[in-house]
């Protein structure tokens, strides 16, 4: 069950959106996404680089349509903010798709994706990931500004790095589906969202747009095709009954 993205916009202006999707499609998604948890569970690494690679070169080619849907379903001057809003929003999930292509490539080379800042242990023992400036270009533009990530304490520096993408070493993983209820607040969540789920737990996603932004999920369909293609995500559409 896949959604095409609609050509046009309604009469008022504002971008067209999916209908809700019935019972009937919804048990059709679920049923896919099942048939393939497995597959996806024990995809080797560089087949998931590959599928990352494809879906960033795609949804490079629906980020055009992507903000004028946005400009118009809001109803901002692009001139003024609306459009600069909608562009920096699709530059975060562009960094979203690239972080995680990096970190597929550190699991694939080194077992584990690089911490850019490293670790580094607290007088009294606490292990700290510096986990942002996670580049050196991010270093220059944001000079100043820095994330660390404080362990638990008593979780040693050698537990640290052996349990760091320890997902993808578990010889007894299990494939599963997840629902991504997705968020109409801003529209790179249900990217980040369905991302977390499928490249750190291993799911397979059902991603129920908003109906808020519900104009966004043919180009997300269209965007991560190389995903819906191979049956792990399915995107539905509806409000709270659906959910």
């Amino acid at each position: 069950m896949r959604t095409t993205a609609s050509p046009g916009g309604r009469s008022d202006g504002q971008p067209a959106r999916p209908p809700f999707t019935s019972r009937e499609a919804m048990d059709e998604a679920l049923s896919d996404l099942q048939a393939h948890k497995d597959e996806w569970v024990d995809l080797p690494i560089q087949e998931r680089i590959d599928l990352v690679k494809a879906l960033r070169r795609d949804f490079r080619g629906v980020q055009q349509r992507w903000s004028d849907r946005a400009v118009a379903a809001k109803g901002t001057n692009e001139r003024v903010l609306g459009n600069d809003r909608e562009w920096m929003e699709i530059a975060t999930i562009n960094h979203l798709h690239r972080v995680v292509q990096n970190a597929l490539e550190g699991v694939r080379d080194h077992g584990r994706p690089r911490i850019h800042g490293g670790y580094s242990t607290r007088p009294d023992g606490q292990v700290v990931a510096h986990v942002y400036p996670d580049s050196k270009v991010h270093g220059s533009l944001f000079q100043g500004i820095t994330m660390d990530v404080w362990l638990e304490p008593g979780v040693t520096l050698e537990e640290a790095r052996a349990q760091q993408a320890s997902q993808y070493r578990d010889a007894d993983r299990m494939g599963a589906v997840a629902l991504v209820l997705g968020a109409g607040n801003a529209s790179p969540l249900p990217s980040s969202d369905v991302f977390h789920k499928m490249f750190h737990d291993l799911r397979v996603v059902a991603l129920k747009m908003n109906p808020v932004n519900s104009y966004l999920g043919p180009l997300i369909e269209e965007g991560y095709r190389s995903l819906v293609e191979k049956g792990f995500l399915r995107v539905v559409y509806g409000a709270a009954d659906e959910g």
